[in-house]
């Protein structure tokens, strides 16, 4: 990352574990059977998923898959869910307001999104005013954060200046500045080059190892992912009203395999270059052989 971001001369290296409970497995979240459904039919689900201490999930799916609002469920912000959801030890469905001071959203949507006109001196300030902390604790938490990942933000730079890898990044450190066991982040591959994607997700899984919390995002796909991320993907969704939850679970699987780093070439403002992706860095090619892009 570059731009408002400056990296710094050192970085912590050892995980520090803030004060929250885990649920008996051992997990920070273990939802079972979690479906949302509405008028119009199923939105998300069923799912089984376990995630536990320092875990990186991403969400993917088409426009209308239900990604948001499974974000929303998974910190118990979401009404109208079924089946079983227990984070850090609480019955989130049935006592939502139990897990929610363990829980922070970054950004879904227009739920919660920063403003673009504020700094991020001023966002992080926001943040403590409304998570009931106090300034002076945000702010150091914030230097633990940039000490970890190993840059330094821009305080004076306003949120709609940073490039969009900074943006997620900026969210998801925003959900952690009051130390939570969950923070998730919608739309996080949103306007991100394919180039940015591999150090956005590395980033983001550092960040989760911070405080041995979970860092839950959503995105269109799952390209780039660390080894051992957790990917949900949520099937397109047709509209009717006679389409059972069950027939339709959700895929969720575990990244076995590095991710391919993209090479971008080295080229000056005045030279025209002409490239062609190799086999192992062309993120979207087919088995047919045939290029085509997926973002």
């Amino acid at each position: 990352m570059a731009g408002f971001f400056a990296r710094r001369r050192r970085h912590a290296t050892q995980a520090e574990h803030a004060d929250f409970p885990l649920n008996p497995d051992g997990s920070v979240i273990h939802a079972s059977h979690l479906a949302l459904s509405s008028l119009h039919g199923p939105v998300f689900g069923p799912l089984d998923l376990k995630l536990c201490p320092g875990d990186l999930c991403v969400v993917y799916g088409t426009t209308g898959s239900g990604k948001s609002a499974l974000l929303l469920a998974l910190t118990g912000r979401m009404r109208g869910v079924t089946g079983h959801l227990r984070i850090v030890g609480k019955e989130a469905i049935p006592d939502p307001y139990a897990a929610l001071r363990y829980t922070s959203v970054g950004r879904v949507g227009q739920y919660v999104a920063p403003d673009d006109r504020l700094t991020i001196s001023e966002l992080i300030a926001e943040r403590a005013y409304l998570d009931g902390s106090t300034p002076a604790a945000t702010e150091q938490q914030a230097e633990r954060i940039e000490e970890w990942l190993g840059y330094r933000v821009d305080r004076v730079a306003q949120y709609q200046e940073l490039p969009a890898i900074e943006k997620t990044v900026v969210c998801a450190a925003l959900g952690l500045v009051v130390p939570s066991a969950i923070t998730v982040v919608d739309d996080a591959d949103a306007d991100v080059p394919m180039d940015d994607l591999v150090p956005l997700y590395a980033a983001l899984k550092k960040l989760a190892q911070l405080n041995g919390s979970v860092i839950v995002v959503s995105a269109s796909n799952a390209t780039g992912v660390p080894q051992g991320t957790v990917r949900v993907h949520l099937p397109a969704r047709t509209v009717s009203r006679l389409y059972p939850v069950e027939d339709s679970p959700a895929d969720i699987s575990v990244a076995s395999e590095p991710p391919e780093p993209i090479e971008v070439p080295d080229v000056s403002d005045t030279e025209v270059t002409v490239t062609r992706a190799t086999t192992a860095a062309s993120a979207g090619k087919h088995q047919d052989g045939v290029d085509r892009e997926e973002r």
